[in-house]
């Protein structure tokens, strides 16, 4: 990789530090007057980019030019955390939807592990939408952490019946069960969530009744009896 020269190097710096303050207006300017964020430079012990303040402020215009100039929207900072698991975390649900858009890859972990799903449930303004656009683009609901807590063991232990609902329709598993061996409903209970714990309770009997009747309606011996029954009935009729 080539040096950068100085002015590069300073319209950069200067770029980042306007970031960090919310100016999206200065950044931009500075981005057009020759910032590269290729090389954007961390702006403080976090390893902040110019990418990972304009989400947290939601700063879509200079996330635009940014991706108009090449930055790669999954560049992590110290802790593992990309610009969407930022934006996310701070309810810029637009913010969110563009940098998914733009190629922001839904299924990376930070160094706790947690995924982008966990970081959707620290901001109301995110939840269950936040979890729902990830959703839409591919996230798998059932990432867990370092501790084996999904982003419904989550949702149940903080009361979000909104995101359990969400997650759920999404194909989440609410059985799954942590490192430590809870789940989700130990999680609500615990918790004193009861309008969570209805929730899962309600929806896991209704998957296994559904189940026990998909598993009657295929199973061969119960099709032969039903079909014997109505045979018996045809005879029965043709006897009459």
């Amino acid at each position: 990789m080539s040096e950068i020269d100085s002015p590069t190097l300073f319209a950069s710096e200067k770029m980042l530090q306007a970031a960090a303050r919310g100016d999206s207006k200065k950044a931009v300017a500075m981005l057009a007057a020759g910032g590269d964020p290729s090389y954007c430079l961390p702006t403080d012990e976090d390893g902040m980019t110019v990418g990972h303040w304009g989400a947290l402020y939601g700063l879509e215009s200079l996330l635009d030019l940014l991706i108009e100039r090449g930055w790669n929207p999954n560049i992590a900072d110290n802790h593992g955390r990309t610009a969407l698991m930022i934006a996310l975390s701070a309810g810029r649900l637009s913010c969110a939807e563009k940098l998914l858009k733009m190629g922001a890859d839904p299924f990376l972990l930070d160094s706790a592990r947690r995924s982008a799903g966990h970081f959707a449930l620290e901001h109301p303004a995110a939840g269950a939408n936040g979890l729902r656009a990830l959703m839409r683009n591919g996230w798998a609901p059932g990432q867990r952490d370092g501790f084996g807590f999904s982003a419904g063991h989550d949702a149940a232990r903080q009361g979000r019946p909104d995101c359990l609902l969400a997650l759920l329709e999404g194909g989440w598993d609410p059985r799954g069960r942590s490192v430590a061996g809870k789940t989700a409903i130990d999680l609500a209970r615990e918790n004193s969530h009861w309008d969570c714990l209805d929730l899962l309770e309600r929806w896991i009997a209704s998957g296994e009744e559904k189940g026990l009747l998909e598993a009657q309606v295929s199973h061969p011996a119960c099709a032969e009896d039903d079909g014997n029954e109505k045979g018996g009935k045809r005879k029965g009729r043709r006897g009459l």
